[in-house]
């Protein structure tokens, strides 16, 4: 068996099984709740560690093609499965417009994957040829422009804004309905979607494009975490419409209820879709930075050490953001 295939079978196979470990995630944390067993706890937190490795899955097995030219559909399926998590929230919020319940959700997904599986297995992978740079230079500048205009828009105050849940859910609400007068404003908010569908248009064919070349590690993270972005936009604002659609406030409790921890069934679905949703849009800013540092003469060091800090500062906002989403804040906190 190739060392190709070999790869992409360990996503496929945490993939095919992500519904499992996610309602075994809530199966044991409620043991918990119930009965304090540290056994349980043990077990949700081994349950989730395995739904979260997907990503780091997929990327390992890019990085094993990644001086390989023109396989493209093989790469192309890892991208979808680095964004699974995200994915796996957008369909079901489908689904449920469609009528369809949760078993037959998990069976149509688990029965998709495993077609996924065999087709990439009989089939093999064929070559596709690699597409000259110029083709999507004109590309990048629109997509690099479209995201610094989100980025000083829009993304940056909403970011902040979900860290003061931290301090406390009413401090984020106050500063949500302020915020709200500029992003939801009548001529904003058309914008801002049309950026968003923008920045998603421009960056499949980018996508496209570096997937028959060979790969650096920085682009592959740029790639994936590109694609994640954008099934996270999709899912996001898909909930968010059908929410002000359905007469709902799309508040703190619409997103995470009192808890993730504690929520629906399948809510914790939720952790890693806003962990890896907000880290991984941090991150695929800072590789746009890198590049743009570099190609202004700044050194291939000094760019390293940006996306280094700006991941890092990533990690503090993200966590600030998920301990406010798993029920911490500190004001009201024992």
């Amino acid at each position: 068996m190739e060392r190709a295939m070999q790869s992409w079978m360990l996503p496929w196979v945490v993939v095919v099984g992500y519904p499992g470990l996610i309602l075994g995630f809530d199966r044991a944390i409620n043991g918990y709740h119930e009965s304090e067993s540290l056994l349980l706890a043990a077990a949700a937190v081994l349950m989730m560690a395995a739904a979260a490795s997907i990503p780091a899955l997929a990327a390992r097995a890019l990085l094993i093609m990644r001086d390989e030219v023109g396989k493209v559909l093989t790469r192309g399926v890892l991208y979808v499965m680095f964004a699974s998590s995200s994915l796996f929230t957008l369909a079901l919020g489908l689904a449920r417009m469609a009528g369809i319940q949760r078993p037959g959700f998990i069976a149509l997904w688990v029965a998709t994957w495993l077609a996924v599986g065999v087709m990439l297995y009989l089939r093999g992978e064929r070559s596709a040829p690699p597409q000259p740079e110029g083709q999507v230079a004109r590309l990048r500048i629109v997509h690099g422009v479209t995201a610094l205009t989100l980025l000083c828009g829009f993304l940056l105050a909403h970011l902040i804004n979900h860290d003061l849940a931290v301090w406390s859910v009413e401090l984020h609400g106050s500063a949500m309905t302020w915020l709200r007068q500029w992003y939801r404003s009548e001529w904003v908010e058309p914008v801002l979607l049309a950026l968003m569908l923008v920045m998603i248009g421009t960056g499949i064919p980018m996508v496209r494009h570096y997937a028959r070349q060979r790969m650096n590690a920085f682009r592959i993270v740029q790639t994936t975490t590109g694609v994640y972005v954008g099934v996270y936009i999709c899912s996001h604002v898909t909930a968010i419409l059908r929410g002000r659609y359905g007469g709902v406030e799309t508040d703190w409790f619409f997103a995470s209820g009192t808890s993730l921890l504690n929520g629906a069934p399948m809510s914790s679905r939720l952790i890693p879709h806003y962990a890896f949703g907000t880290f991984f849009l941090i991150l695929h800013i800072a590789c746009g930075l890198r590049i743009v540092l570099v190609q202004h003469g700044l050194g291939k060091v000094f760019a390293n050490r940006a996306l280094y800090g700006v991941a890092s500062a990533g990690v503090v906002v993200v966590a600030l953001a998920m301990a406010a989403l798993l029920g911490f804040h500190i004001e009201g906190s024992e």
